[in-house]
Formats: structure tokens, C-alpha cells, sequence
């Protein structure tokens, strides 16, 4: 009792401990929003939105701020240094330039976007759609910029609190929406709504915790002068990194759907979508100790404590890897029973989607921990290299299998079905569409499985060598 006592009064774990608290009440409110949204909808609508919000995400490729790790690493050394002015340049500079890349997206996809979907997908209102989305993102850099300062500062309450009602705001709007109007537009109309809300709660939420705490964040008014005249040149560079970084892991997902639907059509994207959303409300039940780590690592190596670094951070890996394996395991166990019983049986073809993510859950989520150390060893380089690496390896068998699933050749999921003892619900639901989701499964799975392995070899590499040489 006294050592857990001891355990859990350590910043580290309490911090993840509000954190996790915060995940799992926007989990739940996530999955709510998603069986409602899903069931109103059916698979041919939620595809058509899936895909116009991956059409968006594709565009981001040319966002190259890097403001989100760029700030989260930058602020977070600030604030250990007690550097107000640095910390106050940084987050001005995050602002202005994640506002102005994503102005340039929304101008781009509006000249292009309905044009490029028609050309990709036969449906330009799929574009007019991410059109709509990008025109959100302006607002929604704000607020995850101000969300930043505050989580770098290690204001984890107010941090969690913000995201639970940003996820309370998001489910009653889109839950709304689709029961108002049955159609794929009224998400992305909820989407606009949201980020109107939400950008007004963290001004007013920024505006009365920037003086709490022993690190005062800098004023609203400064942050907006500052934005117009804080110079790129001092933190571009580190940023472009990090976007260019990001940029490439966002299109791991974002190619993979859009091949899905190419060869499968929408209702093969519907089925991807759900696999995935599905997955993304799994991993937020240990994305709480990411979240931390992008803050606790930057601020020992800033200390230069690396020795402590690598015993903990093996320590935190293995209690990571050892949770993600147990609780995808789960989700896939229990993905053909709950997958019918919560959203209905028009949904049961998307079964092995959502089982062989697990794997992909899995990974990212030994894999994830990974990247605050390369930014702050400044590995950025390297970090690149990999994922293009993973890339080009990765995409031309993600062609091949979705094309062959999405023509009639049947996967072999006898394995899956027998681990997750439900072959005649399996069987049932493999179909072209069906059968395209699942080869766009396993492709993802490909591609992080290569990223991930040859990202650890680095890492861990260049945390053992400054390890030794620290303990010497």
C-alpha cells in the first residue's frame, strides 16, 4: 500500500491518471456519438462522409508548419527553463503559422477539392464536403494551440476538462445534426458548429488559467501582436521537420482509405471508417501516457537526465506493451458481437476490418511512444526517412491486395475467425466491399509495422549512447 501510495503521488502518474480519467469520458462520449451517428446514417452516407474527411486530411499533406509537436517540444522546454519570452514567441509563432497553412489548404481544396473527388471517387460533392471541413481547421489550430500551452505547462486538469466538453460539444452536435437530417452533410455542418463553440470555450478557459500556476502563459491581446510580427526563422526549420513528419504518418491512413475507396466504393469505406473509429476510441484509453510523455521528455532532456530517462522509459514501454496487446485483444475478441449488437446488422460486413486493427492498435501504440524522443534528439531526418521508406514498400502490396478484395478474390481469415470464434459471422459478412476493408486493414498494418520497427532501432539507439555516456 505504501508504494502505490508513494506511486501515486508522483507528478508522472498523476498527471496520466487526470488525463486518463478525461479519456475515458470522451471515449464514452465518442462512442455514443458513433453508434447513433452510424446507425442514423447507414454505411452508405457515413462512407460518403468518411471520405470527404479523409479527402481533407489528404490536403493537409502541404501543411508544414509542424505547429502541434513543434509548440508541445518548443513550450515545453520554455516552461522548464522559466523562459516566459521563448515560450510566448513559440506559441505565437505556432498560432500564425498553423492559421495561415491551413487558410491556403481551405483555398486550395475549394479551387480544386469537388473536381478532384468527382475524378477519384465519381462524387464532387465529396469535395464540396472537405471544402466545408477545411474552412473549420482555421478555428480548430486556435484552439489546439491554446490547448497545447496550457498540457505543456502540465495544467492536466484544465487540459482534460477542455477535452471532455470539446468531445461533449462534438456528440451533441452531430448526434443532432443526423437526426434532424439523415444525410452526410449535416456531420460536416456539425463540424463547422463545433469548432465555433470550442474556439469560444478555450478563449475564455485560456483568458482565466494563464496566471494560475508558477509559469504565467502569455495574454491574448500579446499572443495576437506577437503573431503579426514574431519572425518564422528562429523555429521553422525544427518545425518543418515536424510536419513533414506528421504530414507523411497522417497519409499513412488517409492513401490506404482513399485506395478503399477506389477499388471498394464508399460502402467499402463506410465499413473501413467505422474499423477505424472503432480503434481510435480504443487507443484513447492509453493515450493519456503519450500525451504526458510529450511534455515529461523534452523537460529531462532539457535537464540532461538521461540515465533516469531510459530506466523509465523502458519501464513505461513495457507496461505499455503488455496494455495495448490485452486491450486491442479484447476489442478484437469482442468486435463480432458488438460491432451487430451496437450498430446494427448493416454493419456486420465491417467485422474484419475491425479485427485486424487490433493489430494495428497494437503497434501504434508501442510505437507512438517513440516519437517524443526523436524530436527532442532532433532525429528528424531519420524519422522522415523511415516513413518514407515504410512508404515505398508498403504501398504498391496495399494496391495490390485492395484491388484483388475489392475484385472478388476472398481473403483467408480462417485465423481471425477461429481467434475470434465467430467464422459463420465472419463468413457471412465477406463481400467485395467487405473483403476491400480488410485488405486496407492489413495494408496498415503493414505500413506501421515497418515504420514503428525501424523507428525503435534509432531511438533506442541514441537513448542507450547518451545513457552510457551519462552514467560514466
Amino acid at each position: 500500500m505504501d508504494r502505490l501510495r508513494r506511486l501515486s503521488q508522483r507528478k508522472f502518474v498523476r498527471d496520466t491518471l487526470i488525463l486518463q480519467i478525461g479519456k475515458i469520458s470522451v471515449t464514452a462520449l465518442s462512442l455514443i456519438s458513433t453508434i447513433l451517428v452510424t446507425r442514423v446514417l447507414g454505411p452508405q452516407q457515413y462512407g460518403l462522409y468518411a471520405l470527404a474527411d479523409n479527402l481533407f486530411v489528404l490536403f493537409t499533406i502541404i501543411d508544414i508548419s509542424g505547429s502541434t509537436a513543434s509548440t508541445n517540444t518548443r513550450m515545453a522546454r520554455a516552461i522548464g527553463a522559466n523562459d516566459a519570452a521563448e515560450a510566448a514567441n513559440v506559441l505565437a509563432y505556432g498560432l500564425q503559422s498553423s492559421i495561415v497553412m491551413r487558410l491556403i489548404i481551405a483555398l486550395l481544396l475549394l479551387l480544386i477539392g469537388p473536381a478532384f473527388a468527382h475524378a477519384t471517387q465519381g462524387n464532387a460533392t465529396i469535395g464540396a464536403m472537405a471544402v466545408v471541413l477545411a474552412i473549420a481547421s482555421p478555428l480548430d489550430v486556435i484552439y489546439a494551440q491554446l490547448l497545447l500551452a496550457l498540457q505543456a505547462r502540465r495544467s492536466m486538469t484544465a487540459a482534460s476538462a477542455m477535452q471532455t466538453t470539446n468531445q461533449l460539444v462534438l456528440t451533441v452536435l452531430m448526434i443532432g445534426a443526423v437526426l434532424v437530417v439523415p444525410q452526410a452533410e449535416s456531420l460536416v455542418v456539425a463540424r463547422l458548429l463545433y469548432s465555433i463553440i470550442t474556439l469560444a470555450i478555450i478563449l475564455i478557459v485560456y483568458a482565466r488559467l494563464r496566471t494560475r500556476g508558477s509559469f504565467i502563459l502569455p495574454r491574448l491581446s500579446a499572443l495576437a501582436g506577437r503573431m503579426i510580427s514574431q519572425s518564422p526563422r528562429p523555429y521553422w526549420r525544427f518545425g518543418v521537420a515536424n510536419a513533414i513528419d506528421k504530414n507523411i504518418s497522417n497519409q499513412f491512413i488517409s492513401l490506404i482509405i482513399q485506395l478503399v475507396g477506389a477499388f471498394g466504393g464508399s460502402l467499402a469505406a463506410g465499413y473501413f471508417g467505422l474499423a477505424m473509429r472503432g480503434v481510435a476510441q480504443v487507443t484513447v484509453l492509453g493515450v493519456a501516457v503519450l500525451e504526458n510523455l510529450n511534455s515529461a521528455i523534452p523537460q529531462a532532456i532539457g535537464r540532461g537526465d538521461y540515465f533516469n530517462l531510459r530506466r523509465n522509459f523502458a519501464r513505461i514501454q513495457g507496461a505499455v506493451t503488455i496494455y495495448s496487446i490485452v486491450l486491442f485483444g479484447i476489442m478484437a475478441l469482442f468486435a463480432p458481437l458488438l460491432v451487430p449488437l451496437l450498430f446494427g446488422q448493416e454493419w456486420r460486413p465491417a467485422i474484419p476490418a475491425v479485427c485486424l486493427l487490433a493489430i494495428y492498435g497494437v503497434i501504434t501504440g508501442i510505437g507512438g511512444n517513440f516519437a517524443p524522443l526523436y524530436r527532442t534528439f532532433g532525429q528528424m531526418r531519420l524519422a522522415i526517412g523511415v516513413k518514407i521508406a515504410a512508404l515505398v514498400i508498403a504501398l504498391p502490396i496495399a494496391f495490390f491486395l485492395i484491388r484483388a478484395a475489392s475484385e472478388g478474390v476472398r481473403l483467408n481469415l480462417s485465423l481471425l475467425a477461429s481467434f475470434t470464434r465467430a467464422a459463420p459471422d465472419l463468413a457471412a459478412g465477406i463481400g467485395a466491399s467487405s473483403a476491400a476493408a480488410a485488405a486496407g486493414a492489413v495494408s496498415l498494418n503493414i505500413l506501421y509495422a515497418i515504420s514503428v520497427g525501424l523507428t525503435a532501432i534509432f531511438t533506442v539507439r541514441e537513448l542507450n549512447k547518451r545513457a552510457n555516456a551519462d552514467r560514466r
